[in-house]
């Protein structure tokens, strides 16, 4: 059952949250789309808006989105993304940063603590991936399987978030981990492994619907792509990976229909560490 507006004022910051997010959607450009009716919605949001004893960051964030539904919305406003990022760091769930916007410095391509491996010419990019307890499993075990870096992208968790640190036990400073774009990923193997000619690093997703994994052939270099939580890869990633390498998907036939994506990125890595064999390469210098 839905809050009347007139409760909103009587809930915590995660109590709010709570309300608030199932009432919209945003798209890879952080644009909104309204799940309830947009009068309510807008309701909701001007009581936010109006109650004194938020922060000044969350009115103005409130205020902003109900100012977009009068309007119609301009397709560029980022209101909505804003109220999200506020009502997050409010009720500590996790700080999301920026994509990088112009390109990997050359800095951020070397493993945080300087420690020397031999990684495997596999990125893995993490698409809007909301928990720090799954995002920190699988910094682990991409570092314990020695891959070419990890990249998150928006809507995943903050890298120095603590529940994030508490899971990643010390991974994330051991192999390199960024914030950007599927593009950043493909430009991380690229420095790390020049390939001959022009051809880019394959796209993969590890998504329901495809090839199973001990038959897709992955070649390397290689970027897989990782999911949110309960809605997958996105649309728009997985037609690029069609085009690409193709999407990748782990068979099981119990009762259960699904995996923890945490759990389904360590099996992915133990098959590809396996395929991939020794490698030649240290690494950058």
């Amino acid at each position: 059952m839905r809050r009347a507006p007139s409760r909103i004022p009587s809930l915590g910051s995660g109590g709010l949250r709570r309300v608030l997010l199932p009432l919209f959607t945003l798209d890879q450009e952080g644009r909104p789309r309204v799940l309830c009716d947009p009068l309510y919605l807008a309701r909701v949001l001007e009581a936010v808006r109006d109650d004194s004893r938020r922060t000044t960051p969350l009115r103005e964030a409130a205020g902003k989105a109900v100012a977009f539904l009068a309007q119609g919305g301009d397709p560029r406003d980022r209101s909505f993304l804003i109220l999200r990022d506020v009502l997050d760091r409010e009720a500590g769930v996790m700080v999301e940063e920026e994509p990088l916007r112009e390109g990997l410095s050359r800095e951020s391509l070397a493993a945080p603590d300087g420690r020397e491996y031999r990684p495997i010419p596999l990125v893995l990019y993490l698409e809007h991936l909301r928990s720090p307890f799954n995002t920190g499993n699988i910094l682990r075990s991409a570092a314990a399987f020695g891959v070419a870096g990890v990249v998150l992208g928006a809507g995943c968790p903050s890298l120095d978030h603590p529940r994030l640190l508490r899971a990643a036990m010390g991974s994330e400073g051991m192999i390199p981990c960024l914030v950007g774009t599927e593009e950043d990923a493909r430009t991380l193997l690229e420095e790390r492994f020049p390939a001959p000619g022009q051809e880019r690093p394959r796209l993969y997703a590890l998504e329901t619907g495809g090839t199973p994994l001990s038959r897709a052939g992955v070649t390397f270099p290689a970027v897989v792509i990782l999911g949110h939580e309960e809605k997958g890869v996105s649309a728009p990633l997985l037609e690029r990976t069609r085009l690409s390498g193709g999407i990748v998907t782990i068979p099981h036939q119990g009762p259960k229909g699904s995996l923890n994506v945490g759990v389904a990125a360590g099996i992915l890595l133990n098959h590809l560490n396996h395929l991939a064999g020794p490698t030649d390469s240290a690494g950058p210098e």
